[in-house]
């Protein structure tokens, strides 16, 4: 790389302290800022990074934000056709050591274990939009390409709205930083103000999911304001989005409570749980026997007699919910949503819709 680009990126690195790398296709590092003994992203997970971005069919427009575990950012960008910028990783909340050395033992010798966790929980707090203008600054100085924000991705608000429904944390944290092509409405020119208005925008959409996921509605109102409360009173960015971490973790952990004393029995928790989660794929009722250790006909029969619903119709109303959800909130096709869902075809897709809420998809969406 020329000396032109390591200074760049160097005084770069001065006024955010986000680590960056140039690799080759095999993860082979060109250049990297700042120079350490250790790296902190290691060899095989900057050739997995490369791997990613080649197998989702990015190029120099379209860069890619990967999620790790428990939950960073990491951007890819191509610069040539055969180099890549890694920028991260880093995160929106502060991790433990411990957090941090289970989700790099797939990744860093047992030898590097210490000072790679040293190295990552040194790196700056950030919130997913914020992060990607960073990134985007970094494309331009390292390779001159222009990527504007929304052609990166957003957070899939439908799948965390899932988790939350589910009550189920450790899904959430996963999804919350699960990236996808996508951009947010602009509401505002005034970056705070904008972010107020993404914050109430998800706490909405969060408020609605616990309802559904079993909190009584009053609770999950009085739960609402109080972040609304305080989401006022903030003029910072990256609080505000530490506040949407919260916020989106305490309506989870709310429906996780509620479900717990649903009434339902264990056997039926599993399944509702596993239906929610597995919503976009083929969900059958021999996955739903080996899941709670009882055959068949048992399960179906218990889970009639808890929910009033049979498996198989339970399944069909929660894909009609979610498709109604995007069907207003999207501008995603009739067959892009069929596909989502799972629906054999885009006619079963119509057909079972009309049957659960009486209209078809194109009149549903042209009333919402």
């Amino acid at each position: 790389m020329n000396e032109t680009c390591r200074e760049l990126l160097e005084t770069y690195y001065e006024t955010n302290k986000i680590p960056v790398c140039i690799v080759e296709q095999d993860g082979e590092i060109l250049l990297s800022v700042p120079k350490q003994e250790t790296e902190i992203l290691p060899e095989q997970f900057r050739r997995l990074c490369v791997q990613d971005f080649q197998l989702q069919k990015r190029d120099r427009e379209h860069p890619l934000v990967l999620a790790l575990e428990p939950s960073y950012f990491v951007g890819v960008a191509q610069m040539d056709p055969s180099a890549y910028l890694i920028f991260g990783p880093v995160s929106p909340v502060r991790h433990t050591p411990e957090e941090i050395r289970k989700s790099s033992i797939p990744f860093v010798s047992v030898e590097q274990l210490s000072a790679f966790g040293t190295a990552v929980s040194q790196t700056p707090l950030m919130g997913s939009r914020v992060f990607v203008n960073a990134f985007c600054v970094a494309c331009y100085l390292a390779g001159g390409v222009y990527v504007p924000g929304e052609s990166v991705f957003l957070c899939n608000n439908t799948a965390v709205m899932d988790a939350v429904r589910s009550g189920n944390s450790k899904l959430l944290r996963a999804r919350i930083f699960q990236p996808y092509a996508g951009r947010a409405g602009k509401m505002s020119n005034d970056p705070i103000r904008q972010e107020r208005y993404v914050f109430l925008s998800v706490l909405t959409s969060a408020t609605r999911a616990a309802i559904d996921g079993g909190v009584p509605q009053e609770e999950a109102f009085s739960l609402s304001d109080s972040f609304s409360l305080r989401v006022d009173t903030m003029e910072d960015e990256w609080e505000i989005s530490v506040l949407m971490y919260e916020m989106l973790l305490t309506f989870c952990s709310e429906v996780k409570k509620h479900r717990l004393t649903a009434g339902y029995s264990r056997p039926v928790r599993q399944c509702l749980d596993y239906i929610l989660i597995h919503l976009h794929e083929t969900i059958t009722l021999d996955t739903l026997a080996d899941l709670t250790g009882m055959c068949t006909k048992a399960i179906s029969q218990k889970f009639r007699q808890e929910t009033g619903l049979s498996v198989r119709r339970y399944i069909k109303e929660q894909k009609i919910r979610e498709a109604k959800q995007l069907l207003s909130g999207t501008d995603y096709s009739y067959i892009d949503i069929s596909n989502y869902l799972n629906f054999c075809t885009q006619s079963h897709f119509i057909q079972a819709f009309r049957e659960i809420t009486g209209m078809t998809p194109q009149e549903y969406r042209e009333r919402n």
